[in-house]
């Protein structure tokens, strides 16, 4: 797993590299505002249950091929509805300077396509099949590195009109191609879905849709602000805060990949109380935090070299990186209280939190970015980060005590 980690991280570094310097700073902040509502919306796709489907592996294997049946249907049913509420939201909260084939080709890509590959990442993580979960995160991003060395060689072919359409379009065709293997491999290595009844469904919806808001709002708060740069500024500004907010993510991936990994033990150990969840998070906790104080010198320092990697178009990146650079410290508390409450079955409560901080997040940029632009956004992310995190840690005491 560790091996697959850094390798998947090293493949989406060369991503954004390729692609952040083959669009200007303007269109990589268009590319990443478009990105981020798509994400937010796709995380309504399947109601949730890919979420369920971990969880049901995990407590009894043979409820795969019924779990899997209703994943599926799920997001069958639900991405088609998304993806027009999508185009209706960007239509309203996008600049119109983006081109439409660009915002429909991703909006594709994030709502109807990815949901699939995320469904068979779940279904090896509820099994808890390290070595194929270990392949599987590096699935959706193979295809994508591919997509950006066919890019790059165009550089210099394409007017700079078409370079984000095109881009858009790539992208699209590797999630296609990452969702299709993806769904093989489950058929071939887990088997075959049960046939979904209409009950199984509704019960899918109505326990899946709480954490559907989960994820929804946990997106929203991550990268809604780069929509709303977009929007409420420029996209030029829009492009450094996204390109610095991706170096970020990059670093932070070690510690995505090892909460995907404990996900199915948050769930054995908080099936008999919150308490006991929280001990295995307090256990687990210390090496990633180390790791997250190391990233965030290691980021801060490395700042001034970002415009050698993308371009001088992304000078003002390197001020955004040295304010972002202490996010991974700062949301570590609240990722973990976040996992530890879900495995304890307060999915609820944990997404009532997330949701009051993706809409503490959206109030404070409205109201900061109109002054003070992109530190206006990341002052509002370590608002809501520390706000979430100690709400968290309240109902977790709380809870445990009871």
């Amino acid at each position: 797993m560790t091996a697959a980690i850094g390798l998947r991280t090293l493949i989406q570094t060369a991503v954004f590299l390729i692609v952040a310097r083959v669009l200007s700073v303007a269109d990589y902040g268009a590319y990443s505002a478009v990105l981020a509502l798509a994400g937010a919306l796709s995380s309504f796709t399947g109601f949730g249950t890919h979420t369920l489907l971990v969880r049901d592996i995990a407590r009894n294997p043979d409820a795969f091929a019924s779990a899997w049946g209703r994943t599926l249907a799920a997001i069958s049913l639900s991405a088609p509805v998304l993806f027009l509420g999508y185009l209706a939201l960007a239509w309203v909260a996008l600049p119109p300077s983006i081109p439409f084939s660009a915002t429909v080709l991703i909006g594709i890509s994030e709502i109807i396509f990815a949901p699939m590959t995320l469904a068979a990442v779940n279904a090896y993580q509820g099994h808890e099949r390290i070595g194929h979960a270990a392949r599987m995160i590096i699935i959706p991003v193979l295809p994508r590195l591919v997509g950006a060395l066919a890019l790059a060689p165009l550089t210099h072919d394409l007017p700079a009109d078409v370079r984000l359409p095109t881009w858009a379009a790539l992208y699209a065709v590797a999630t296609l191609a990452a969702a299709v293997f993806s769904r093989l491999l489950v058929r071939r290595d887990l088997g075959l879905p049960d046939k979904s009844t209409w009950a199984a469904i509704r019960g899918g919806l109505c326990e899946g849709l709480p954490l559907a808001f989960g994820g929804a709002a946990l997106k929203l708060y991550a990268d809604i602000d780069k929509t709303m740069l977009a929007r409420l500024a420029t996209l030029e500004v829009a492009g450094a805060y996204s390109a610095s907010y991706r170096m970020v993510d990059i670093a932070t991936v070690p510690v995505f990949s090892l909460l995907i990994v404990a996900t199915p033990r948050f769930f054995r150990s908080g099936e008999g109380s919150i308490r006991e969840a929280l001990r295995y998070a307090w256990r687990v906790i210390p090496i990633p935090l180390a790791y997250a104080l190391f990233a965030g010198i290691a980021l801060f320092v490395a700042a001034d070299y970002l415009p050698f990697l993308l371009g001088e178009s992304y000078s003002d990146a390197v001020s955004v990186l040295r304010w972002l650079a202490w996010l991974p410290v700062v949301s570590m508390p609240r990722l973990f209280l976040q996992t530890a409450l879900v495995g304890g079955d307060h999915q609820m409560q944990a997404v009532a939190i997330l949701s009051f901080g993706a809409v503490l997040n959206i109030a404070l940029n409205v109201l900061t970015i109109p002054l003070w632009g992109w530190r206006g956004a990341v002052a509002a992310t370590y608002a809501a980060e520390i706000v979430m995190a100690f709400a968290m840690l309240l109902v977790a005491w709380r809870r445990s005590n009871h």
